[in-house]
């Protein structure tokens, strides 16, 4: 049997968690990482082999071999697989950074056309209060 690049790795994290959260709760984690990973290479495996009508029978198929009472719980792992939503998800990302690109270009020219326009501010010394300190300061300076 080919053992799996991550398999080391699996192993050395599962003997870290042992020493910080106990032997038992250490391999319950691994037990769920495993079933999890189970469950989303079926899936995959499902989707990327079966034609579409043989999609929610083999799904069903792995319902019952997980023995899950709930069929709601597949969603979770679903949304991953589901092509449609995806790809309107990308379509939709992909116009907002086409809209952003195409605000920046604008905001570029606009930039290039417009001087930037300095004013400058003439203050009445009276009407502020400094310390006594930073006056002498001031006045030194003049």
């Amino acid at each position: 049997m080919k053992r799996h690049a991550g398999l080391k790795k699996a192993h050395s994290l599962v003997e870290l968690a042992k020493h910080s959260i106990g032997n038992q709760q250490a391999h319950d984690a691994y037990k769920l990482h495993l079933e999890q990973w189970f469950i989303t290479s079926r899936l995959r495996e499902i989707y990327n082999t079966s034609k579409t009508e043989e999609v929610k029978q083999k799904k069903n198929e792995l319902i019952k071999y997980i023995k899950w009472t709930d069929e709601e719980t597949i969603k979770v792992y679903e949304h991953y697989f589901d092509e449609e939503n995806h790809r309107k998800a990308l379509d939709g990302m992909l116009e907002n950074m086409a809209q952003q690109e195409k605000e920046y270009m604008e905001q570029r020219k606009n930039s290039y056309k417009k001087k930037p326009s300095l004013k400058a501010i003439e203050l009445n010394n009276q009407d502020i209060e400094l310390d006594d300190e930073i006056q002498e300061l001031l006045d030194g300076l003049e």
